[in-house]
């Protein structure tokens, strides 16, 4: 999809622009993260031309890919060796919710017999809205991650489940399939930390 942007008459006198919507998860990023690339070149550098400098695509990259060596993790577990790969734990009658669920499905599937509930006045009252399509959803193994949602670390954050283990994706995990590498120190003691 390519598009018109307002920039300023001085801008355009001075540069060249180039702009598009793309999906990084068409350039070799893990994750889909559609954006706006806007890409401009001083007009006195007759050589240069923006479309030149724009990236080209590559193949997608999976979540399998890119966490699939990762240590599968049981209630509550750290792994001895990453504390940032950790299961981070929620009521365990949620547990139910989501533990039938294959890859790609949420927990209200009309397949799911345990769909994620309430309590009102003390009786269950099944969670709805419009905006539940993708709550309580298991992400693919051989995709390219949904774009990382800012409490991805809820399970009633948007698709956050782990393909496999009934919880939510790590940080470690996170990281990845953000390209933040595993080298990436958060705080400058995370080597003593375990």
């Amino acid at each position: 999809l390519i598009f018109n942007l307002d920039f300023p008459e001085e801008i355009l006198n001075e540069y060249y622009i180039y702009s598009k919507i793309v999906n990084f998860k068409d350039y070799g990023v893990p994750s889909s993260r559609p954006r706006t690339l806007v890409i401009g070149t001083r007009r006195d550098l007759k050589n240069i031309s923006p479309l030149n400098l724009f990236p080209l695509s590559q193949p997608q990259i999976t979540v399998r890919d890119v966490i699939g060596n990762l240590k599968s993790l049981d209630f509550g577990e750290i792994d001895n060796n990453d504390i940032l790969h950790s299961f981070r734990e929620y009521p365990k009658y949620m547990r139910d919710w989501i533990s039938s669920i294959k890859e790609g499905q949420c927990a209200f599937d009309d397949s799911n017999p345990n769909k994620p509930y309430k309590i009102v006045n003390g009786k269950k009252e099944i969670l709805k809205g419009s905006y539940m399509g993708n709550k309580f959803k298991r992400i693919f193994w051989d995709l390219p991650s949904p774009c990382i949602a800012t409490r991805n670390d809820q399970l009633a954050s948007q698709s956050t489940i782990h393909p496999k283990d009934d919880r939510v994706l790590s940080i470690r995990e996170l990281m990845r399939l953000m390209t933040i590498p595993d080298s990436f120190k958060w705080w400058a003691e995370d080597d003593k930390i375990l």
